[in-house]
C-alpha cells in the first residue's frame, strides 16, 4: 500500500487501508504521518478525524478535542468511541461510563476506552475501578509497543496505590526497553521487594552480566536459585554469566545442571560454545547434535556444527549439507553465507567461495554487522586466487575491526614489497 501511494498519491483507498493497518497495529506516528497527507485533500473525513482523536487522546493532549468533536457524529464505531472520549475529556460521566463499557466489550482491541473509564472512575473517587483500567490501558500499550503512553498510564495507577509489584515490573520493562538501565534495575527491585519473584531475581542477574558486574550478578542468581531450585533457567543464566567472565569449566558445570532440569535446544546449543572454548570438540559436536535433534528447526545450531567442520577441515560433504539447511531456515543470513564460502574453500573451490564470502560481506553491511572474520575469510580466498593485493587489503579491513597478531603476520608476509 506504501508502493501503491507512491505510484498514485491521489489513491484515496489505498491511504485509507494503510492508514486503518497502521492503526490496528498501533503503529501511531506512521498513521499520523499518511493521516496528516491525506487530510490536505479530504480535511473532514469522519474516519480519520476519529483517529486523530485516539491518537492525541492517547497521548493526553488536547489537541484531540475538535477531531473527536468532528468524528462524533457518525453513526458507526467511530464515531461512537469518539462521542465516548469527547464526552470524558469534557467530564460529561454520567453520559461516559456506560459507553464506554460497552465499546470495550465489543472491541477489546480498542486501548482509549480503558483509559478513559480510568480518568472517569478517578474523578467519581471509584479509586480501585481506575486503578485497574489504568493498569489495563498500561499493559496494552505495553504489548503494542507504544511505551511512553504506557508509562504514563502506570504511573497514574501507581499514584492510586504503589504497593502493586507487577506495575513495578511492567515499568521496569519499559525502562530496559528504552534502555534506560539504571531506572530499570531500580523498579526490578521494588517489584521483587515488595513481592519475591525468582524469575525477576534471575533477569536482574542477566542485566548486572551484561554490565559486567559479575559478581552482583551470581547473587542474584544464587537467590533466584534458592527460591525456585527446580528452574533451569535460573543455572542457565548463571552459565551464561561464567561464560561472559570466562570461566569455562563452572559455566559447563551449571549449562549442564540446566539440562538436567529440563532438555532445551538452547541450553545444547550455548553448552557446545563453552565445551568448544575448552577444546571438547567431540562433546561440542555431540551438543550441537542434541540441539538439533530437540528442534530440528534450529538454524544457528545446524550453522555452527557445519562451520565447526568446516573450520577443522573435516566431513566437508556434511558440513556442506548442514550449512544449506542453516540457510533453508533462514535464507540470507549473512554469518550463514560466510560459513557456506568458508566450506567451499575448505574444499578448494576458490572462485566459488570467493563468490560466497563477497555475497556475505554485502549481506553483513546491509544488515549493519561487519564481522572481521569474513573480511580474513575473503582475504584468504583472495590470496588463493592470486589476487594478493585484494587479499592484503581485507585482511587490513579485519584488523581494523578486531586486533590479531595472525592477521598481523599474514600482512606482513604477502604485502607488496
Amino acid at each position: 500500500f506504501r508502493k501503491a501511494i507512491e505510484l498514485n498519491p491521489a489513491s484515496q483507498s489505498s491511504y485509507q487501508i494503510l492508514i486503518t493497518m497502521l492503526m490496528d497495529y498501533y503503529r501511531l506516528d506512521e498513521a499520523k504521518r499518511y493521516i496528516d497527507a491525506y487530510r490536505e485533500n479530504f480535511p473532514e473525513n469522519t474516519r480519520l478525524n476519529s483517529y486523530l482523536g485516539r491518537i492525541h487522546y492517547l497521548r493526553d493532549e488536547l489537541a484531540a478535542l475538535p477531531h473527536l468533536r468532528k468524528a462524533s457524529a457518525e453513526m458507526s464505531q467511530d464515531g461512537l468511541l469518539s462521542k465516548a472520549l469527547m464526552f470524558e475529556m469534557l467530564h460529561r460521566d454520567s453520559e461516559t461510563e456506560g459507553v464506554l463499557k460497552f465499546i470495550i466489550k465489543k472491541y477489546p482491541r480498542y486501548i482509549s476506552p480503558h483509559m478513559a473509564l480510568g480518568n472517569t472512575y478517578l474523578r467519581q473517587k471509584q479509586k480501585d475501578n481506575a486503578l485497574a483500567e489504568y493498569f489495563t490501558a498500561g499493559i496494552l500499550l505495553h504489548n503494542v509497543g507504544l511505551f511512553d503512553e504506557s508509562r504514563k498510564a502506570l504511573l497514574k495507577a501507581l499514584s492510586i496505590r504503589d504497593g502493586i509489584p507487577e506495575i513495578y515490573t511492567y515499568l521496569a520493562r519499559i525502562y530496559e526497553e528504552k534502555n534506560m538501565m539504571e531506572m530499570a534495575e531500580l523498579h526490578y527491585m521494588k517489584s521483587n521487594e515488595l513481592k519475591e519473584n525468582s524469575k525477576i531475581l534471575a533477569h536482574l542477574g542477566y542485566l548486572n552480566s551484561q554490565k559486567n558486574r559479575y559478581d552482583r550478578a551470581m547473587d542474584y542468581f544464587d537467590r533466584a536459585i534458592r527460591l525456585e531450585p527446580g528452574d533451569s533457567n535460573n543455572y542457565f543464566l548463571k552459565g551464561l554469566t561464567y561464560t561472559y567472565s570466562e570461566k569455562y569449566h563452572q559455566a559447563e558445570i551449571h549449562m549442564k545442571k540446566a539440562i538436567s532440569l529440563k532438555e532445551d535446544d538452547l541450553y545444547y546449543f550455548y553448552l557446545a560454545t563453552v565445551q568448544e572454548k575448552l577444546r571438547k570438540i567431540p562433546d561440542t559436536i555431540d551438543s550441537l547434535k542434541k540441539a538439533i535433534r530437540i528442534n530440528p528447526k534450529n538454524s544457528r545450531a545446524y550453522n555452527y556444527l557445519g562451520y565447526l567442520y568446516a573450520d577443522r577441515n573435516m566431513l566437508l560433504d556434511t558440513s556442506v549439507k548442514l550449512v544449506e539447511k542453516a540457510l533453508e531456515l533462514e535464507p540470507g543470513n549473512g554469518a550463514y553465507i560466510d560459513s557456506l564460502g568458508w566450506v567451499y574453500y575448505r574444499q578448494g573451490k576458490y572462485q566459488e567461495a570467493l563468490g560466497k564470502l563477497l555475497e556475505a560481506e554485502r549481506e553483513l553491511e546491509r544488515e549493519g554487522a561487519p564481522d572481521p572474520v569474513v573480511f580474513d575469510h575473503i582475504g584468504d580466498a583472495f590470496l588463493k586466487t592470486g589476487r594478493r593485493e585484494d587479499a592484503v587489503n581485507y585482511w587490513k579491513k579485519s584488523l581494523k575491526l578486531k586486533d590479531s597478531r595472525e592477521i598481523q603476520n599474514k600482512i606482513k608476509t604477502h604485502s607488496m614489497p
